[in-house]
Order: C-alpha cells, then structure tokens, then sequence
C-alpha cells in the first residue's frame, strides 16, 4: 500500500477468488513492518440459466496462465456454442487442456482456424438425447496463454463467428444460457534493472582531502 493515497485497498478491483493484500510500512531508520489480508470475491449466482464463465486469473510479466471455463446451472443440456475472443498484443495462445471427459469435450469440439486473431469457437452435442448435467463450478475446458503485454486486458465471450445458442434435452428447444467474460490482471514481479557507471579516479586539488 501506499499510504495515505491507498490507505486500504478500497477502490481496488479484485478477480474472482481470493486476493492478498500486503502492506509494508518503513521508517525514518529503514526498518519495515508488514501486514496482509484477504479480499474475497464471489460470484453472484442469482440466475436459473444455464451460466458459463470465464474465470479471470493473474499472471505474471512474460509468464504463462490458464483461463478455466465453467458453467453453473448446467442442467439436462443437449447442446451449446459460442464464440471467445481476446487481444493479441496482451495473450498468445499456446493451447487447450483440462476437457471435461463425461461430457466428450476434446479438440474436435473447436475450431482453432483464428487464435492467432484472438479468436475460438467451441461447439458441443450431448451423447445422451436426454442431456447432460453436471455439478456447479464443473470445469468444461481450460484455455492455455503466454502472457506478452503488460496491461490488464480481458476474454469475452461473443457472436461471431458462431452464435451463443444452447438447446434443452429431450425437447431439443433453445435455452437461455448466461456468459460471464473474465479478466488477466498482471502482476509485475520482475525487478528493476540499474546499471552503474565505469570506475572513476580523479585528482583532488592541491592540499585538499576531497574532490
């Protein structure tokens, strides 16, 4: 913290999870006292439908991170799709991981013909004409970057290429279904660099100690 322009961290913005908070404080003589604690941020689940999230994260400069995409309220769904885009100049995609098995999630499921534009749909089909549940928070799949900016930059879900739709089991009717977009806050843990000047020598005047 930097007090008294940041006395406590009100105003700051938090992802999803918890967060610590650490202050340090430092006297006249240099030495230091710290402190930290815990922000909390939950998702308001408020809704009945079908939910799916991008889950925010942190990431360090020049360092790798995961974005897990979860859903709430995934009941007896026989399909969804949607479109997730980003910013190039912040993320590289580097991959997918983590697909949820049950449901038959795999590489097929996606078409990768535009990440390197910032884009990637996902398109889905339950094995079972009944659908599929899972429990909520379930991980669907996990997006993989590298980190190349070094501004705090976000995932959107959208529309194009192909459209936010999700269909019922059994009826095959569209469903309503929620997009929550994440966020990648960068943590700048890189030490600054110095460097000093060549080794000087020089003549003090004639009957001084200094020059």
């Amino acid at each position: 913290g930097n007090f008294p322009n940041d006395a406590d961290a009100s105003g700051g913005l938090f992802n999803q999870g918890a967060s610590t908070v650490t202050y340090t404080a430092t006297d006249a003589g240099g030495n230091t006292a710290t402190c930290a604690f815990n922000v909390t941020v939950e998702f308001a689940n408020t809704s009945t439908d079908l939910t799916i999230i991008a889950n925010s994260a942190t990431a360090a400069c020049g360092g790798s991170f995961s974005i897990d995409v979860t859903a709430l309220n995934f009941q007896t769904v026989a399909g969804m799709q949607f479109t997730m885009d980003w910013d190039t100049s912040a993320f590289v995609y580097t991959g997918l991981s983590n697909f949820n098995l049950p449901l038959g999630i795999g590489l097929s499921s996606f078409s990768l013909a535009a990440v390197d534009t910032g884009s990637i749909t996902f398109a889905w089909t339950s094995g079972d004409l009944n659908g599929s549940t899972l429990n909520d928070g379930s991980v669907l799949f996990t997006l993989n970057f590298n980190l190349v900016g070094n501004s705090p930059s976000g995932f959107f879900f959208g529309d194009f290429p192909t459209l936010r739709l999700a269909f019922d089991g059994g009826t095959f009717d569209e469903i309503p279904m929620l997009t929550v977009n994440g966020q990648v806050n960068v943590a700048d843990n890189v030490p600054p660099t110095i460097t000093c000047p060549a080794n000087v020598t020089v003549t003090a005047p004639q009957g001084q100690l200094f020059a």
